[in-house]
């Protein structure tokens, strides 16, 4: 007795080659009733991928210095600040060359370096010192944080989850 394989009802749409369309109804080759293709095990699959929920977001601004953030799955309240702008400062250094690469003669040269110098800026939520020389991508840093109570949360619509 040979097993008749169903048929994958699924078309490319008319003038779209990018999308897949289904049609609702099929004619079952067995005893020619009309069926919803919606219960065939093809479209399993599809049906959990329509009801995924949506991603939750990390990050809510709410203001360009406030903004609540989601932190090892518990909300909180970052009081965010501008960069300092960097300032860089000459100094004059004594170095000592070689002549020669392996054991020649060496002379002191008397030359000026620019150093960073602006005011070290620590961010509270990444736990870093802020670097310049890193790129930040909104040039801000948390300055501070606090937990948010549950009336809070109630107002956002946000729960935490530690797990």
């Amino acid at each position: 007795m040979a097993v008749k394989r169903r048929r994958r009802i699924t078309a490319l749409a008319p003038g779209r080659d990018d999308r897949v369309w289904f049609e609702p109804l099929y004619v079952d080759p067995n005893d020619g009733l009309l069926k919803r293709t919606d219960r065939l095990p093809e479209a399993k699959p599809l049906r959990r991928a329509r009801k995924a929920p949506p991603a939750r977001p990390d990050r809510i601004i709410l203001t360009p210095q406030l903004e609540l953030r989601r932190i090892d799955g518990l909300w909180f309240e970052v009081t965010m600040a501008a960069l300092p702008a960097p300032e860089y400062r000459a100094y004059r250094e004594l170095r000592r060359v070689r002549l020669k690469p392996f054991g020649g003669p060496s002379i002191e040269i008397d030359i000026t370096v620019r150093r960073l110098a602006s005011p070290d800026a620590w961010d509270i939520v990444r736990r870093t010192w802020a670097d310049y020389r890193r790129t930040w991508p909104d040039c801000r840093y948390a300055v501070a944080k606090r937990a948010l109570a549950q009336r809070e949360l109630r107002r956002h619509g946000l729960n935490n989850d530690p797990t």
